[in-house]
């Protein structure tokens, strides 16, 4: 059950100042949290991930980055 939605104004303190995610096709990223404890429960689904373009543009790993800012107990 889904009690409200929020999307965010700004995502660049975790995705930098582009606010980008690269390398995926269809991505969603669902963030949910617990009523009764506010853990997070963080979804990542994609249809497809492309390949990196070089050295310099990677695929960015949203887990690893959503980790850094969300508490542990995921």
């Amino acid at each position: 059950m889904t009690l409200g939605t929020f999307n965010p104004a700004f995502t660049y303190p975790i995705f930098g100042e582009e606010e980008t995610i690269y390398g995926y096709k269809d991505l969603k990223v669902v963030l949910r949290y617990n009523a009764s404890d506010m853990r997070p429960n963080l979804q990542v689904t994609y249809k497809k991930k492309l390949k990196p373009v070089g050295p310099e543009v990677e695929t960015t790993d949203i887990v690893a980055r959503m980790e850094e800012v969300l508490p542990p107990g995921k």
